[in-house]
């Protein structure tokens, strides 16, 4: 499952490509060489807060309070909360310590259109 959110002022990005487990919950946050596919044992998430770009290094990224709507027998919308919370690494600043970052991101489409 791939993620690219935007608030509406530009101002932070949260991009993510999440494998989900047989329980509909994402693998932990992990930053391997090696990159992210669809086949991965790990989530990777980045978060862009103005010209500062972080990468998770560890933890954890849940699903909750999950809805859905079918639109046509192939495709549907969902409603949930997405909540991350992990050590991210400043991917613009080697000598940056590092952050940790805990957010939840709460998902809403309008159900009726």
């Amino acid at each position: 499952m791939s993620l690219n959110l935007i608030d509406e002022e530009k101002t932070v990005a949260i991009d993510a490509g999440l494998t989900l487990k047989n329980n509909g919950q994402p693998f932990p946050m992990s930053h391997p060489s090696e990159g992210w596919n669809e086949d991965s044992e790990f989530s990777l998430v980045t978060i862009s807060v103005g010209d500062k770009d972080y990468v998770a290094d560890s933890g954890t990224v849940t699903i909750a309070n999950l809805e859905t709507k079918v639109i046509t027998g192939v495709t549907g919308i969902a409603a949930y909360d997405l909540e991350i919370e992990g050590s991210f690494t400043n991917l613009n600043d080697s000598e940056d310590q590092g952050v940790s970052i805990t957010a939840t991101v709460h998902i809403q489409p309008n159900f009726n259109q």
